[in-house]
């Protein structure tokens, strides 16, 4: 187990999703910038080509040598991507490559009122990337079941919700949850989405019935809160209830009318006072 956190300290690595490593990759990413700046700051020096150079950084992480040496860097800093894409809020707290899927299970279990145990099987069809990402197919804990598609859509049926009150040893352990999470096959393709590369152009759910109905969600295009199909105000704040349902020291109700009015905010230090 130490050998392989240990490995991903030289870099994020995908076999270490559904485990606590996964989360260190952020916070060591995190870490090591603050503390290249501080060391900056306090003079240590460093190669001044150390990106370009034939054996600097862009070489080494492209052994193919795919590199755009030629093009000027000028705009670098000032072209923001995020105003060309737009933005995207991740509405559910588990991989994003689950959430095309779990939108789709939620609607029909909603507009059906669907019991769990009326589900007969589930056929779920995601982009081979995705499905790769999604390696736990029978996870014991909320860590395993954030990359796990069955649990997503198990979650998805049992509980009509896939939040943080889901993500817990406890509530992935259940025996419904545990039940339902074996009725879930996954089938991949390969075509891809010129918006969002690393997935399917569509996901498709299709839901068997024990009395014989199969409901299919048809072709799911973008989650919602993609910047394609944005939450609504209703949605966006549940997702930012459900974030600080666990900070105590925070009043959730007033942080929230603060912020959603922080463009006519005079002092952003007013919402300190949000804090009990």
């Amino acid at each position: 187990m130490l050998a392989s956190a240990s490995r991903s300290m030289a870099g994020g690595l995908v076999s270490n999703f559904g485990t606590m490593t996964k989360p260190y990759h952020a916070g060591r990413a995190a870490s090591g910038g603050i503390e290249a700046v501080r060391l900056a700051m306090r003079g240590m020096t460093a190669a001044p080509d150390a990106l370009e150079h034939h054996a600097g950084f862009l070489n080494a992480i492209s052994p193919g040598g795919r590199l755009d040496l030629e093009r000027s860097a000028e705009r670098l800093g000032t072209d923001l991507r995020i105003l060309e894409s737009g933005l995207s809020i991740k509405q559910y707290p588990i991989c994003y490559a689950t959430h095309r899927v779990i939108d789709g299970v939620l609607d029909i279990a909603r507009r059906e009122r669907l019991d769990a145990e009326e589900v007969d099987a589930v056929r779920a069809q995601v982009g081979r990337t995705q499905a790769s990402m999604l390696r736990n197919h029978a996870p014991q804990t909320g860590l395993e079941a954030k990359f796990s598609l069955e649990f997503a859509v198990a979650s998805s049926l049992v509980a009509r919700e896939v939040g943080l009150a889901q993500l817990t040893d406890a509530f992935v352990g259940r025996p419904e949850i545990q039940r339902t999470m074996k009725k879930v096959t996954t089938t991949t393709v390969d075509t891809s989405c010129p918006v969002e590369p690393m997935f399917a152009f569509a996901d498709r759910v299709q839901i068997k019935l024990r009395d014989g109905r199969t409901i299919d969600t048809g072709d799911i295009r973008f989650a919602r809160g993609n910047a394609q199909l944005p939450l609504t105000v209703d949605e966006l704040k549940r997702k930012f209830m459900d974030c600080v349902s666990g900070a105590r020291d925070v009043d959730a109700q007033q942080t929230y009318r603060q912020l959603a009015e922080l463009d006519s905010m005079s002092d952003v230090r007013t919402l300190t006072a949000s804090h009990r």
